[in-house]
């Protein structure tokens, strides 16, 4: 046989292949295929729907749970009546918040790019908080 005849069989042979594949795979009609998927779908929507019950019936009859929700509603009430009776204070005394003498804010006065200088300046922070 000659390449083009082989082809040619080899086309039609593998057609034919397809072709019984197809209809033995293939629902019958559009109409079973839609009819297919429609009663799949159902019957995952009802697996979800018991899924979803029984989850809430476990959640419902937890005692565990109900323990853990009236300890945290006992100790959020009792942090709130704590709350309400410490007394309002004004501060008076406000030298504190206003002292910043000792904090260094702009750090670019203290450390520059002399190295040597920079050992001075972290010399004398180590000596002065010896001192104290």
């Amino acid at each position: 046989m000659s390449k083009v005849t082989s082809f040619i069989l080899g086309s039609i042979v593998g057609a034919a292949a397809a072709l019984v594949a197809t209809s033995l795979l293939a629902p019958d009609t559009v109409e079973e295929l839609t009819s297919n998927i429609k009663s799949k779908s159902n019957e995952l929507k009802d697996k979800a729907a018991d899924l979803k019950d029984k989850a809430e019936d476990k959640v419902s009859d937890n005692d565990v749970l109900d323990n853990l929700k009236t300890k945290f509603d006992n100790s959020t009430d009792l942090i709130k009546s704590q709350l309400q009776s410490l007394p309002k204070q004004a501060v008076n005394d406000d030298s504190e918040l206003t002292d910043f003498d000792d904090i260094v804010i702009d750090d670019t006065e203290a450390f520059g790019k002399n190295e040597a200088k920079n050992d001075e300046v972290l010399d004398d922070l180590i000596d002065g908080e010896d001192e104290k």
